[in-house]
């Protein structure tokens, strides 16, 4: 791809004399830049396509665009302009098309993730509050707050063939758990809870680890899963001890544990502070929270496809208008942060797959998974489903085909002495 020629002017510098960022502070006008990406694209490129989903929006710092919709060119696009306008925010899915005309330089936002560290009453603050009006996101600027109706729900199914992932997910990933479990130091005798721990999670690494003179418990909201579970310990002979609870209210007596720990929780829910608040309620003095959660920012496929960016772009579309954040994973040591934690230390693995491989074909599993999530919010219709998974699954079965995705660690120890304010019972754990 042909670079763009751009301003000897350094990218910041360019990005805060913008009229939408010209008031903010040099502060956060580094937020801003930490938390966007600055794209090039070559003359003809399609920027975004007509009935594409997607709420991210656009500045055009270098270079030209044209906007057009149903074959009429509504608009022109320079340094400066914006085009958020045009990709329909208020349902997720793009109106109208933006080609670049020249070689461009863009810069990429998140309404969402910029909302926090803008200041109230600056003219970006007031682009933020109108965007987030029309995705009904304003809980998410400064100052504003809301409760979730339904803080959890899981999305991806509790049949037998969503057994059967999870269990394959909990040996494929492993590793990566091992590897978190050295740092903690988990051994014999220990107490220890995995916090939506699905018919497996990490439960058979952590009863390895304790031995007998420990205890492996499992907490989950639905019942199908304790149920898998107990089949699952069966199988395997896990001495395991099962519990039907909320992950945000468990009932769990204050200080129980050792280690409290989930994995792919908090990507799945719209409330992961109190989750982790209440994580860090019943763990002991001492003890251990620790979160494992994958960062879709950082899930790509080489060489690239547009089926995979458009079924990617969809699924993360489906996620945010649920509220929830597919890219979660960058977050988490602010999250064990803003609950208190001390000590907290932070690890990114690169989690790669190539034709063969168990998890090569992990975004067509998935998208198939929440196909009625999809349909529902209207991303797109039954027949482009179709026709996208099929030729990514074409893609994906070549040799030369790989995936990346970045995989978060979070951990930290509550405050001696403190025991987090959360819902719960004197009621023994047994």
């Amino acid at each position: 791809m042909a670079s763009v020629e751009t301003s000897e002017v350094s990218v910041p510098a360019r990005v805060g004399r913008l009229p939408t960022f010209s008031d903010c502070s040099d502060e956060a006008l580094a937020k801003v830049m930490a938390r966007s990406a600055i794209l090039r694209r070559d003359a003809g490129a399609v920027l975004v396509a007509e009935g594409d989903p997607g709420t991210d929006v656009f500045v055009v710092l270098e270079g030209k665009a044209l906007v057009i919709r149903q074959g009429e060119q509504l608009a022109s696009l320079g340094p400066g302009d914006l085009f958020a306008e045009m990709v329909g925010l208020d349902t997720g899915v793009r109106t109208a098309t933006v080609t670049a005309s020249t070689p461009v330089e863009l810069l990429l936002i998140d309404p969402r993730s910029l909302a926090e560290v803008i200041e109230t009453g600056t003219e970006a603050w007031k682009m933020l509050r109108t965007l987030s009006q029309r995705l009904g996101l304003a809980h998410q600027l400064p100052g504003r707050s809301r409760v979730p109706e339904k803080p959890f729900a899981y999305t991806l199914g509790a049949e037998e063939p969503e057994r059967n992932r999870l269990v394959v997910q909990a040996e494929v990933w492993a590793p990566m758990a091992d590897w978190l479990l050295d740092r903690i130091s988990v051994g014999p005798g220990a107490r220890v809870i995995d916090i939506a721990c699905g018919p497996l999670g990490i439960m058979h690494l952590l009863a390895e680890r304790v031995g007998a003179s420990g205890e492996v418990f499992g907490l989950d909201r639905e019942p199908r899963m304790i149920t898998m579970a107990r089949e699952v310990a069966a199988e395997r002979g896990l001495p395991l001890k099962l519990v039907e609870g909320d992950a945000a209210a468990s009932a769990l007596p204050d200080g129980s544990f050792d280690l409290v720990h989930a994995r792919t929780l908090l990507i799945n829910v719209v409330n992961p502070g109190e989750i982790i608040t209440e994580m860090s309620r019943i763990t002991r003095p001492g003890g251990t929270v620790a979160v494992q959660e994958p960062d879709a920012g950082y899930w790509v496929c080489d060489p690239p496809h547009p089926a995979w960016d458009r079924l990617l772009a969809a699924y993360k579309t489906t996620y945010r208008l649920q509220g929830r954040d597919f890219a979660i994973g960058r977050r988490l040591g602010r999250l064990l942060q803003d609950a208190a934690l001390q000590d907290v230390n932070t690890h990114a693995h690169v989690f790669r797959t190539r034709a063969g491989d168990v998890y090569q074909n992990l975004l067509l599993n998935i998208v198939d998974a929440a196909r009625p999530l999809m349909l529902d919010a209207g991303v797109y219709g039954a027949d482009t489903i179709d026709s996208l998974s099929a030729a990514l699954r074409a893609h994906l079965d070549s040799p030369e085909t790989t995936t990346a995705v970045a995989f978060w660690q979070a951990w930290g120890r509550p405050i001696e002495g403190s025991v987090a304010v959360g819902p719960h019972t004197p009621a023994s754990v047994c």
